[in-house]
């Protein structure tokens, strides 16, 4: 009985607060680009652009309004050319006040930020303000 309210002690918590947040990107920030294909993924991303954030799988989920708003899942590729990988990047996600700081780099030449404002808190009211800013 006890190891049953143990778990329930440290895995409610996670269950409970588990949950995507919904984000529209309020700038990007290049702060170092040396290479010609991280410098053209960046310039795919516009704050005219939304998140989704899921911290208990650390997966962003991005609508690019240059993709008609097909969300794609950020990962260690930016760009992916015939099924493979090209440039390997890091993505690292922290909430930060009412922030979302997403940093992208790729060694120690290319660095870029991407800063995100909250705008919605269920899935519904998000993809209505994804579906009104499609690019028609």
């Amino acid at each position: 009985m006890k190891k049953i309210i143990f778990w329930l002690m440290v895995l409610f918590p996670t269950f409970l607060f588990a949950q995507e947040s919904y984000w529209k990107v309020e700038r990007v920030k290049p702060v170092m680009q040396t290479g010609l294909i991280f410098e053209a993924a960046l310039g795919e991303m516009s704050n005219a652009d939304y998140v989704i954030y899921d911290e208990a799988k650390k997966q962003v989920w991005y609508y690019s309004n240059n993709h008609a708003m097909e969300p794609y899942l950020l990962e260690k590729s930016l760009i992916k050319a015939k099924g493979k990988l090209v440039n390997e990047s890091r993505i690292r996600t922290k909430i930060v006040g009412t922030e979302l700081k997403i940093l992208i780099y790729q060694d120690n030449n290319n660095i870029a930020f991407l800063a995100c404002k909250k705008v919605a808190d269920n899935k519904s009211a998000f993809l209505d303000k994804v579906n009104a800013n499609k690019k028609k």
